[in-house]
């Protein structure tokens, strides 16, 4: 995981940035070896709990935590609150006249056992160092993705034992399987909100989670902790506030922000306590009831791409048509004819800018009232839905994060779209012109990054932004907004639905959704949402599709409508050959963009074929009167095919498209007796509720 590390020399004018790589701290094969270790030695694990009105209280070891101790209090004895407290956390409460109810370990660290302190319970993470479930051998079980995120198919894993009943460890929970993987983040803090979503919490409270030193930066925790000892820090900007940081606090930050908002979307209520680089960010962003009256502006400078005035025209039709909140729109330019007369045409804030350049000027104080909220849009910018959601957001300057650089730093910002009010980013300029207006970084983004992280814009409104390139011009549908970064240019988009909505005149977001989405679109769509690949059926199956199946090694597999690819990476280390084939070239994780790849529509045709294939959570998606010819399919391209189909409809395709993804929800019986009527044969099949699983042949 790519960083930086950044630190102010006094005497420098520009702090330095140092690249950095995060890893874990222990070795993969350590943490599995903990994990099996410690799943057949503990006895009690982790199921999902159904919701419920109790409070949990997050408690970890910032230093603000200190002047907090009675409201923790409070919330324990008087309002029946349960405090998890984090790793030593638990000693410095009981040293406080707190027990807590709860004490959460996650870190594989032989010295994390040293931090066990008082608590009626503990929650230690599978992947401790054995010796916690030494120390505590009543301690519950829990599982987390980081780091072993393939844990759960490992030889030796105790879930395995349970399958077959000669393992039975109490259930903490009601779920219907023998555990759940609690999807973690880096460090203890934010996998702990997960956790806490998981025993059926629907409102926290955290203190203590600072993730930044004291304000004189001389203490990291409200005790002594040595293991922290000598970890790097890097100074931290947000909202006019510089914090120290370690590098990996910093970054568990970022990380409870994000997962923290996604909890508040699934309906929890999380109130952050006391100070620091966290509690800062969790508090900045604002939202009014109803949209601001905003005002929009833009810069035209030297006639652009020799079609300004037609792209400030186009770009303030489409914003009017999108926005009923619009007070007015403001277009600094160096040349106002042939600007629509609605368009309030200013000079350029400072003569003499070139380029991007000019965007830097807006952000001096005078250019806008005291409290008037700014919204700036590059002029190569589509407006693809409605904008009055986003402008009823009232917090700090924010901007997109980068595109392209967003994947290796979260600092990687772009400024296709800003929004502030008045004054508030005058240091950027101030600095910036003080400095002699240096133009040797890349260009003035890189210099609105030197002032530090901030909400951006697609964690504000998750899905509202995308990029032209990275959706390779798929339908845009649910986005607000639509950002082209290099080529082409909106006026050399000639066919398909660009060309409706970059004119004067062009349609709104209505008659876009209303355009029809070809199935390569609509999963293109889907696969853009990061939610949408978070769960992999077909990752969890393969470990059966082995024993079932048993291909021999080197085999080739089609791995088909592949998704996320993580199927195949598994395969692909069990010593097969696999070929993944999908109706999306977006699906595929990293990890798997260097396997063979083929993009076909299943229910059409199949242009591999191999001894074997391997197909999951795939026949449901595909409409009724189709399901037989790509049943076909399937079995003309393979001799022998694992098959594993959802029975139940979907969540996500109402959420997101307002319709159902799976077009053929059918129960087991119907898909046995489908499978048969076309004439293969079923080696193996298995009706586990919502899923079936069959093992199909082609008849000699």
């Amino acid at each position: 995981m790519q960083t930086h590390l950044i630190v102010q020399n006094p005497e420098a004018s520009r702090p330095l940035r140092v690249p950095m790589k995060l890893e874990v701290n222990t070795d993969e094969k350590t943490i599995l070896a903990n994990v099996l270790a410690n799943s057949r030695r503990a006895k009690r694990w982790v199921q999902m709990v159904p919701p419920h009105d109790g409070i949990a209280v997050l408690v970890g070891g910032g230093p603000s935590v200190r002047d907090l101790v009675g409201r923790i209090f409070d919330l324990q004895q008087h309002q029946r609150g349960k405090v998890f407290a984090l790793n030593g956390a638990a000693n410095f409460l009981a040293q406080h006249g707190i027990v807590p109810d709860y004490q959460v370990i996650m870190d594989a660290q032989p010295e994390t056992a040293s931090l066990i302190g008082p608590a009626y319970e503990y929650l230690f993470a599978s992947q401790v160092d054995p010796e916690c479930f030494l120390r505590v051998p009543d301690a519950i079980l829990w599982h987390s993705t980081f780091g072993n995120r393939f844990v759960d198919e490992q030889d030796g894993f105790a879930a395995f034992e349970m399958s077959k009943g000669t393992l039975a460890p109490e259930k903490i929970g009601d779920g219907d399987e023998p555990y759940c993987l609690i999807g973690s983040s880096v460090s203890v803090g934010p996998t702990t909100l997960i956790l806490l979503y998981a025993l059926g919490y629907r409102t926290i409270h955290a203190f203590g989670v600072d993730c930044s030193h004291s304000e004189d930066g001389s203490e990291s925790h409200a005790y002594r902790q040595s293991l922290n000892d000598g970890e790097p820090c890097t100074l931290e900007r947000f909202n006019g506030k510089t914090f120290v940081c370690s590098v990996i606090m910093a970054h568990s930050a970022r990380m409870f922000l994000e997962r923290g908002r996604e909890l508040e979307r699934a309906g929890c209520e999380i109130h952050v306590h006391g100070s620091g680089y966290l509690p800062e960010m969790w508090r900045a962003p604002k939202f009014a009831d109803t949209p601001l009256p905003v005002t929009v502006c833009c810069v035209q400078a030297g006639n652009y791409l020799g079609r300004g005035a037609e792209y400030v025209n186009t770009l303030f039709d489409m914003v009017s048509r999108n926005s009923q909140a619009m007070a007015r729109f403001v277009c600094f330019t160096d040349d106002p004819q042939g600007l629509d007369a609605r368009i309030e045409a200013q000079p350029l804030p400072e003569p003499g800018l070139t380029g991007w350049w000019n965007k830097l000027a807006l952000f001096k104080r005078g250019v806008f009232g005291p409290s008037e909220r700014v919204w700036f849009f590059d002029l190569d910018t589509l407006i693809t839905g409605p904008l009055d959601n986003l402008f009823t957001y009232d917090g700090p300057f924010t901007l997109l994060r980068d595109f392209y650089r967003g994947g290796m730093s979260q600092y990687a910002l772009q400024s296709s779209v800003m929004t502030w009010t008045g004054d508030e980013c005058a240091e950027i300029w101030e600095t910036w012109d003080a400095r002699g207006r240096p133009t040797s970084c890349k260009g003035d983004q890189e210099w609105i990054e030197e002032f530090g992280a901030r909400p951006v814009l697609q964690d504000l409104f998750p899905g509202a932004f995308l990029s032209y390139k990275l959706t390779e011009g798929a339908h845009p549908f649910g986005a607000s907004v639509l950002v082209f970064h290099g080529d082409p240019r909106p006026h050399e988009v000639t066919d398909g639905w660009v060309p409706q909505v970059w004119k004067v005149g062009g349609i709104g977001a209505k008659e876009l959704s209303g355009l029809s989405l070809s199935e390569a679109e609509k999963y293109g769509l889907m696969w853009r949402l990061p939610g949408y690949r978070e769960y992999s059926p077909g990752e969890e199956a393969v470990p059966l599709f082995l024993a079932l199946v048993k291909p021999e090694p080197g085999a080739t597999v089609l791995d088909l409508a592949c998704g996320t690819g993580r199927a195949s990476v598994k395969l692909k280390a069990a010593g097969l050959n696999p070929i993944l084939v999908d109706i999306t070239t977006n699906s595929r994780d990293p990890e798997a963009m260097d396997l063979p790849f083929v993009q076909a529509d299943l229910s059409e045709h199949i242009p591999v074929s191999a001894p074997y294939g391997y197909n999951c959570d795939m026949l449901e998606h595909v409409p009724p009167e189709r399901v037989e010819q790509t049943i076909r399919n399937i079995m003309g391209a393979v001799e022998t095919a694992y098959l594993n189909i959802c029975t139940v409809h979907d969540n996500t395709g109402p959420a997101v498209l307002g319709v159902h993804l799976h077009l053929t929800v059918q129960p087991h019986g119907w898909w046995r007796s489908t499978i048969e009527k076309l004439g293969f044969q079923i080696g193996f099949d298995r009706d586990l509720g919502n899923i079936s699983q069959f093992v199909v042949k082609r008849k000699n």
